[in-house]
């Protein structure tokens, strides 16, 4: 016989629901979910690799579904004794002694004492499952905390990806702002460039002086531009070369 924590939905009830009383049942699931577990475990006959049959507990096992129904978590696992198939007879009739003599001590029995042959293994096995208890009892408690933790890492874990998504999804906004607003300042920064040029192409490329040409449109004038008036008036410029003497040669011929 070993001790384990069992699911309890794969537990098969030994005897029906309606033969307890609900209050004591419900009392007793709460004791369960508070305590986290039983003091007196289940004792339970394995029928196959993940299913088990009540033969001990009948009562501890009602409290223990009705603890699950209040909180599929806290109630999910039940300490148990689970009984070997080969053991499941003398397992059997020690617990019908142990029957007869916690109705014997309640006065529901018939009154008698138990046998004398008896008296002595059952008080033993009495004392080595009071032994086991005290060895077990903290174990659901302990079994819960070493279960617990995992979920609490996971939790935290899922809170931290929660929280980085949110930044993430805020992220995206931020970077089409900056771009619409880098976008606007280079669209600025490509009009003040070109300005500055617009201003000199128009300096630099002043109008053909025209008649009657003076002194001061002429000097503002560049040499090609001397050269094609002196052109079109069929002014002889040869050897010319300087700005003042194209000016001069001008000036002479529209006298």
């Amino acid at each position: 016989m070993k001790h384990y924590l069992v699911d309890v939905i794969c537990i098969a009830p030994g005897e029906p629901r309606e033969r307890f009383d609900p209050e004591v049942v419900e009392r007793l699931a709460d004791s369960i979910l508070e305590s986290g577990g039983l003091l007196k475990p289940l004792v339970l006959k394995a029928t196959g690799p993940e299913s088990y049959r009540v033969v001990g507990g009948h009562l501890e096992y009602w409290a223990a579904v009705r603890a699950r129904e209040k909180d599929p978590r806290k109630g999910e696992m039940i300490n148990a004794f689970v009984v070997s198939p080969n053991a499941g007879l003398a397992i059997e009739r020690q617990l019908a002694a142990l029957k007869s003599v916690d109705e014997s001590d309640s006065g529901e029995g018939s009154g008698e004492e138990p046998a004398d042959e008896f008296a002595p293994s059952l008080k033993k096995e009495l004392a080595a499952v009071d032994r086991m208890m005290g060895k077990f009892a903290s174990i659901p408690a302990q079994m819960q905390q070493i279960f617990q933790e995992p979920f609490d890492r996971l939790e935290r874990k899922i809170s931290s990806f929660d929280v980085y998504v949110r930044q993430i999804a805020a992220f995206f906004p931020r970077m089409e702002s900056m771009e619409r607003s880098f976008q606007e300042k280079m669209r600025l920064l490509d009009e003040l460039l070109k300005k500055p040029s617009a201003q000199k192409r128009t300096k630099s490329s002043p109008a053909i002086p025209q008649e009657p040409f003076t002194r001061a449109s002429l000097e503002n004038a560049t040499i090609p531009m001397l050269k094609e008036i002196a052109k079109e008036k069929e002014i002889d410029c040869k050897g010319l070369k300087k700005k003042q003497e194209f000016v001069e040669a001008i000036l002479n011929a529209v006298k």
